[in-house]
């Protein structure tokens, strides 16, 4: 079965390739009589040139030569670089073009001198794309013995009847010229009659050129200089390229300066050469041609190897140029100085790797100089390094798992000149990865275009405010729903070209319940591509590799090593005891009525134990709330620290009493004691302030529940874990996820977990432990065909597969064909295709293919299931036809998610008190919402999603009306975090259907939800939308700066600090002690912030 799909890039070359064949033999057939007319006998004006021209060889150029002949009778596009099939693949037009009479690239000697020695031809780098080897022509390419000239013919001593090419004699049918037309070479014209022979542009002159021309007003050619020494393939490195020199030229829209990079040589058309005539480029001295003739050689070899980039309009990526470079007034990066290089294979400057110096710099900045010996060798598979083979490999936590993937993402994307996407389960490690990243990649700046930018590294997740477009990145960094949105926009906008590296972290959450079938989805597509896309899966907990790895089509690596010894333990009955369970001491036990627990005695004992020592401590608790009662109770257990530690506490409090929501209450009394607690229900800047604390050791101890294990980096000398989500065990995989953060690289030695069970649980712990991690395997259908049928769906809509054959090949590529290939009939395939018809979203057309209605574009385009698809569907019809906008509670009922409610309880008593204080407008939007207030009483506590939004919206409402998170919190019951969270969740959900009406071609539905989601994220009335966009701006703080005076972004950049200074202090919670410092620092931030937005704006509206 065959995709309806583009074609690979394999099948286009190869398709070009037949095609230059046929027009080079039907230009053959057609210009015998012009061959003719021109052949050696026929004059006395063949006859002089026969005498006068120089003798020709074919040597060692032959082959970037081949290239620079297929430009001028083909020209490619200007600045794309072409695979290694379509570079070897001009060979067999070169060689046509020699049977057909016109000249060689060759070099020319004097007359009277003897034929030099051909020198070894230059052996260009292996492709690292398509092919592994050169592709046969008609010719053969080898290299030229060092021998006389074997066709000089003795009845015309100055030129050979015939040239030799390892072993095969091509006959030379004329000495005509070839048919190019002008050209232009380092600021000098060539006349139209100009043989190639004499075209110095990609350096065909090598060797000594000197004596009469027949060619008018042909310049001389000087005498070359000799040529650089260049880096050349080694056996320990065989794909190392050359050391790129830099010569000066006149190129496309570009300065002729004598730092540019050879990479960027464009062959100018006659159109070209007469517009450049009137401008300023061939006005400017040109440089002796010997300065660029021996340069030239080796570089464009190696650029016309690279790999294809069809449609790409980059140049080709060098090292990052001098301030000389810069092709517009875009400024271009200062030149750093190089690196240097390590003869140790395990250091990241090793030339095997391949690295540029601004790089590995990145990386020394990162505190990353060496690899660990496992990270070599898992480089070093055949083929993971060069892009060409799929990578799956698991090690164990904080074994550096991530750096295998950061060097090939930093290959792909700076030597490739591809995008990477770097797949994250977590918003939290998205925001963690993006900043390591963009550290790593800080200072070097890549062409795009005629401009230089700086390399852009983007954390892509609900919150982020970015446009899907490949051109805005380099780097992104998603959660599994936006990497999937990405890709889908990308497979229909035809630029899925652009993507060079998938990297898949926590690839274990494949058989997720939850969300594991979107990572499925995603790779499954990757794989129906046909396009050179680099995949690269790993995870601390994968226990059948090799399952996945035949999925992926990828080779895998396992890894045990830790850096960190581990040392486990198990707790129960006041005891500790090894893994094996053998009795090793007893912990002290506390009289105290709240510590008669026994887990809880082992708790607070074994933290106190360690922190005492100035080591870190991580509790795993069962819920918040034993997060906060536990880290209540801690304190008491732990001694005063001296001065400089308390005042380093103080600082931390009054920096959670500057945030937005004030100092929470017990933080306020667990923080003097190096005692924090780090859940969902805190907001994000007081999980950024807590876990900044811990990692410079002000705190010691941070109790967390089990959701935290893989979602935030935490690492610890001591892990204390409590086994238990409510009344279950947690999983196995998690129950790893913990262990492994025990153990920090660079400061300690060795790491402990400690399992805190009683005594009944101790057999289910054993079978836990004892037991190998379960096997990962597919969600598509782990409860229903919801999750398939969406599958299905996008593969329609992106145009990916449209036909039952080619849907069932898409099914095939998932992990559910691989695991269970039982499952997947075409039986259940024409059922689901059925289905998708009959509710409206796909339609089937005369021939048997299927496409997508408008309600199935919306759908896919908004990232919904098809049953979600429909009931928003539903609720957006009704809304156009009665919308309610005397209040905003009918708009911030349609903000609220369609799942954010699944997890929260709704007490029907204190939703009807709410409905009871409503007044008259906001009934009215209520009823137009379908909440009928007589049915409230009868409720269940989760029944009815229309009554769980609609609390919920109750929430929004009084969030873009100003008020304060924690009051909002208050008055619902519900956590702070769970307030701002929401906040930003519908702001995303808002983008959501804007994308879903603008598809559906409701405009003013569409202008509608544009209008408040700016409200919604920054929790403010329409006047201080402007002020909001500041960072660190929220509803109380834009309240206080607009009754200030500060009205708009202007006027808080020529402010004075002082003035924003006392507005954060009214706009504090409670008076917070020695905030003034901090403060200041913050009125500063927020200034440099507004006139840095004042500049973007004026330059975007110069730009306009």
């Amino acid at each position: 079965m065959v995709f309806q799909r583009r074609l690979t890039t394999e099948e286009r070359l190869r398709l070009r390739e037949n095609e230059s064949k046929s027009s080079a033999k039907a230009k053959r057939s057609s210009t015998t009589a012009d061959l003719a007319s021109v052949d050696e006998t026929s004059g006395p004006t063949a006859k002089r040139a026969q005498t006068d021209r120089p003798e020709l060889r074919f040597s060692e150029p032959a082959i970037p030569a081949a290239a620079a002949i297929s430009a001028a009778y083909q020209p490619y596009k200007p600045y794309r670089r072409i695979s290694g099939a379509e570079y070897y693949a001009t060979f067999d037009q070169t060689f046509d073009e020699i049977d057909a009479g016109n000249d060689p690239p060759v070099n020319v000697a004097p007359p009277s001198a003897p034929i030099p020695a051909v020198r070894k031809s230059y052996a260009p780098t292996p492709p690292t794309g398509s092919l592994t080897a050169p592709v046969q022509g008609k010719y053969p390419i080898a290299p030229v013995k060092s021998e006389p000239h074997p066709g000089l013919s003795k009845a015309t001593p100055n030129r050979p009847a015939n040239i030799v090419v390892n072993g095969q004699t091509i006959p030379r049918a004329s000495t005509g010229p070839s048919k190019l037309s002008k050209v232009s070479y380092v600021g000098q014209e060539c006349p139209k009659e100009t043989p190639v022979s004499q075209l110095a542009m990609y350096g065909l002159l090598p060797q000594t050129a000197q004596g009469p021309s027949t060619v008018a007003n042909t310049p001389a050619i000087p005498k070359p200089v000799s040529a650089p020494k260049v880096a050349t393939p080694s056996k320990s490195n065989p794909l190392a390229p050359p050391k790129r020199p830099r010569v000066s030229y006149v190129g496309r829209a570009l300065p002729r300066l004598e730092d540019t990079p050879i990479s960027q040589l464009a062959l100018l058309t006659e159109a070209e050469l007469l517009a450049a005539k009137q401008a300023e480029m061939l006005a400017a001295p040109a440089l002796p041609l010997s300065e660029i003739i021996a340069p030239a050689v080796p570089q464009i070899a190696t650029q016309y190897a690279a790999p294809d980039y069809l449609g790409n309009e980059v140049t080709p990526w060098v090292a990052t140029p001098g301030p000389y470079d810069n092709p517009t007034s875009t400024a271009a990066p200062l030149p750093i100085p190089p690196v240097a290089r390590s003869d140790n294979e395990l250091s990241i400057s090793h030339p095997k790797w391949g690295l540029v110096d601004e790089i590995v710099s990145g990386f020394a900045a990162a505190k990353v100089q060496e690899m660990y010996p496992w990270q070599s060798e898992c480089l070093s598979m055949p083929e993971v390094l060069q892009g060409d083979s799929n990578l799956v490999y698991t090690a164990p936590t904080s074994a550096g798992k991530s750096l295998v993937a950061d060097v090939l993402m930093a290959k792909r994307v700076l030597e490739d000149r591809k995008k990477a996407l770097i797949v994250v389960p977590y918003v939290s490690i998205v925001q963690e990865k993006t900043k390591f990243l963009e550290g790593v990649f800080r200072g070097i700046r890549v062409p795009v275009g005629k401009r230089w930018r700086d390399t852009a590294v983007v954390g892509y997740h609900s919150g982020a405010r970015i446009r899907t477009r490949w051109k805005d990145i380099d780097v992104a960094v998603c959660t599994l729903e936006r990497a999937n949105a990405l890709v889908n926009a990308a497979i229909e906008e035809r630029t899925i070209d652009y993507l060079g590296l998938v990297v898949f972290d926590e690839l274990h959450m494949v058989d997720d319940e939850h969300r594991g079938f979107m990572l499925e989805i995603l790779a499954a597509k990757l794989l129906c591509l046909g396009q050179r896309v680099q995949i690269v899966g790993m995870s601390a907990t994968l226990s059948n590799p090799d399952t996945l790895g035949k999925w992926l089509k990828a080779q895998v690596y396992e890894c045990s090593f830790r850096p960190i010894e581990l040392d486990e333990h198990i707790a129960f009955e006041n005891g500790v005891f090894s893994i094996n369970f053998a009795k090793q001491r007893d912990l002290p036990i506390s009289d105290k009525k709240d510590m008669k627990d026994p887990v809880t005695n082992a708790a607070i004992m074994l933290a106190q134990e360690c922190a005492s020592s100035g080591h870190g401590v991580l509790i795993f608790c069962e819920s918040r709330a034993k997060c906060e009662d536990l880290a209540v109770l801690m304190r008491r257990y732990i001694p005063r620290a001296p001065p400089e530690i308390e005042e380093q506490r103080r600082d931390i409090l009054t920096e959670l009493g500057t945030t937005a929501v004030g100092l929470d209450t017990v933080l306020e009394k667990t923080i003097p004691a190096g005692i924090a607690f780090h859940h969902a229900g805190l907001t994000t800047e007081e999980r950024d302030i807590v876990t900044a604390a811990y990692h410079d050791g002000t705190v010691k101890i941070i109790f967390c529940t089990a959701t935290m294990a893989a979602g935030v980096n935490l690492p610890a000398r001591r892990v204390i874990i409590m086994p238990h989500q409510g009344r279950d065990f947690v999983t196995a995989t998690t129950l790893q996820q913990m262990r492994g953060r025990a153990g920090r690289k660079g400061k300690d030695t060795t790491g402990e977990t400690f399992i805190l069970v009683r005594e009944e649980d101790v057999g289910p712990l054993t079978k836990i432990l004892t037991q190998p991690l379960p096997t990962v395997k597919s969600a598509l259908l782990a409860s229903d065909t919801t999750r398939l049928s969406r599958a299905i769906l996008e593969v329609i809509a992106t145009h990916l597969a449209t036909s039952p054959g080619n849907i069932l090949d898409f099914i095939c590529s998932t992990l559910l064909y691989q695991t269970q290939p039982e499952s997947t009939s075409e039986t259940l395939l024409d059922q689901l295709l059925s289905e998708l018809t009959n509710q409206k979203l796909i339609q089937p057309d005369e021939f048997g293919y299927y496409t997508p209605t408008t309600l199935g574009r919306a759908t896919v385009t908004a990232g919904l299931t098809p049953s979600d698809g429909l009931f928003l569907h539903t609720e957006l019809s009704l809304a156009l036809r009665a919308f309610n906008l005397e209040t905003d509670l009918h708009i911030c009922y349609h903000f609220t998610p369609l799942h954010l409610t699944s997890a929260l309880t709704i007490d029907p008593l204190h939703l009807r008190k709410l409905l009871e204080s409503l007044d008259e407008p906001s009934l009215r939007a209520a009823l137009f919402c379908g909440v009928q207030p007589s049915a409230i009483s009868r409720l269940k506590p989760v029944d009815n999603r229309i009554h769980q939004r609609f609390y919920v919206s109750l929430m929004l409402r009084q969030i873009i009306n100003e008020t304060p998170v924690h009051a909002v919190a208050a008055e619902f019951g519900v956590a702070r975090g769970f307030v701002q969270q929401l906040a930003g969740t519908c702001k995303s959900w808002a983008v959501t259907l804007a994308s879903f009406c603008e598809v559906m071609g409701w405009t003013g539905l569409k202008v509608l939800m544009g209008c408040y989601s700016g409200r919604l994220e920054g929790g403010v009335r329409e006047e201080l939308m402007g002020l909001s966009r500041l960072p660190g701006v929220k509803s109380v703080v834009a309240r206080r700066l607009w009754e200030r005076g500060l009205k708009r972004v202007e006027a808080v950049a020529e402010a004075e600090v002082a003035v924003i200074v006392e507005v954060l202090e009214q706009a504090l919670p409670k008076k917070v002690q020695g905030a003034g410092e901090r403060l200041r620092r913050r009125a500063e931030g927020i200034k440099k912030a507004a006139q840095r937005l004042v500049e973007l704006e004026q330059r975007d509206w110069e730009e306009e």
